[in-house]
């Protein structure tokens, strides 16, 4: 009996093996296939990505990514040694800097994993941010080499402060990785899935929801308004794994707010102002509208939408969920009217190249010739922003280095001990 039930077991065991064994070989057949008939998009993705790597491995770290590998609330600026810090610093960082999930995670890697697996990670969420950017513009699985290198050149040349925004390890945290998983989660609502979702799907969505919904509020806040306010234009009843999305993502914005240094920081700021409202209010329409204009992109979003208002009618309009997060943007810039952070400007000018985009993307799609010529004069245009980039880095980073040669071989006397 023993010999059967041990034949048995065996058989079983090699069975599974042989059954997951033809489904690897099934997925690597796909794959492949797969690649050939999306050799341009690979490429694109792989140069793109290869460059981004080279400008992560560029960059020194900053002010900001020092402060973060200390523990906070720390007045004499004690590092962090180990996972005991480390959870010492994230219980009080809402007290001490701010309740974003962003800045808890660049503590992990400033004082801890070190800025060579942080160029892993964000080389990772840079492709992530590509790709899903790229389905919300074509509304399809297959996204064309011509959205990628459009979006290579937007990164280029319209982000404001890409450097501080996308290589910097507390900037790269705070408005890249949120904007992508923000871009990821309305990627999934909005866009046709072939798939259907069980309850464990559901889960692990929520929970990327509420990862996104906290990261960064310049991102959580406008797809709050966004999603919600879309949900109830559409007039149809939501299905209940999408309102319990909804709910993590807008519950990930509320641990934001509920910081008690997110108030002060507000405070700080001087949000409102002096004056008569109708001042503030003419105040702050011309801090955005100058900044609108300084970007461009917002702007040419404003009038993509009004034409397609005045060609199809305001239901095609309201319809787009993407349009709403840019209302979203515009009502949360016009209530901080922050003239000189610049970089709270970046989900904001995201958001209105995807409308841009989106728009182009429905008038060029079916013209072949059009689309070939624009992938060829991207790709062209692609070489110097990036050959500025990759210049302006590799010097900063040789003064970097030199300073800190300099600063190790000095005697222990003359350095200071901060940071």
């Amino acid at each position: 009996p023993m010999g059967a039930l041990a034949a048995m077991v065996g058989s079983s065991c090699v069975e599974e093996m042989t059954k997951n064994a033809y489904l690897c070989i099934k997925m690597w057949s796909k794959l492949k296939y797969w690649i050939a008939d999306n050799r341009g998009y690979c490429l694109t993705m792989l140069v793109a990505v290869a460059v981004f790597g080279a400008f992560n491995v560029l960059t020194t770290l900053k002010p900001d990514d020092l402060h973060f590998a200390m523990i906070a609330g720390s007045d004499d600026k004690v590092p962090i040694a180990g996972w005991h810090d480390l959870w010492a610093s994230w219980s009080t960082i809402s007290v001490s800097d701010n309740g974003r999930l962003a800045n808890y995670i660049t503590q992990f890697f400033s004082a801890l994993a070190g800025k060579s697996w942080f160029n892993v990670a964000n080389v990772v969420v840079f492709a992530l941010f590509l790709h899903f950017t790229g389905l919300c513009i074509t509304s399809r699985q297959r996204v064309p080499a011509v959205v990628a290198l459009l979006t290579c050149v937007m990164v280029l040349l319209v982000i404001p402060y890409p450097g501080e925004t996308m290589l910097w390890m507390c900037g790269s945290l705070n408005y890249l990785w949120s904007a992508t998983l923000s871009v990821i989660v309305i990627a999934v609502v909005t866009l046709p899935w072939p798939w259907r979702c069980g309850w464990l799907q559901v889960v692990a969505f929520c929970l990327l929801a509420l990862v996104a919904g906290w990261m960064q509020e310049s991102a959580s806040y406008p797809v709050s308004f966004g999603w919600l306010a879309w949900m109830l234009a559409r007039r149809r009843r939501p299905r209940a794994g999408e309102l319990a999305a909804l709910a993590c993502y807008v519950l990930g914005a509320v641990l934001i707010t509920c910081s008690p240094a997110a108030w002060q920081r507000l405070a700080d700021a001087g949000v409102g102002g002096d004056g008569s409202i109708a001042a503030t209010i003419l105040r702050h329409c011309r801090v955005i509208a100058l900044r609108s204009v300084r970007y461009g992109m917002p702007v040419l979003a404003l009038l993509v939408i009004v034409a397609t208002w005045l060609k199809k009618g305001g239901k095609t309009v309201v319809a787009d969920c993407w349009n709403w997060i840019w209302v979203g943007n515009v009502i949360l810039l016009f209530i901080l009217a922050d003239p000189h952070n610049q970089r709270l400007y970046f989900f904001y000018v995201l958001t209105s190249y995807v409308v841009v985009a989106r728009w182009l993307y429905v008038l060029l799609a079916e013209r072949h010739s059009p689309m070939r010529w624009a992938t060829v004069a991207l790709a062209v245009a692609t070489v110097w922003p990036a050959g500025a980039a990759f210049k302006a880095l590799a010097g900063y980073k040789r003064g970097y280095d030199h300073v800190e040669a300099l600063i190790a071989a000095s005697p222990a006397s003359c350095v200071l001990r901060s940071y």
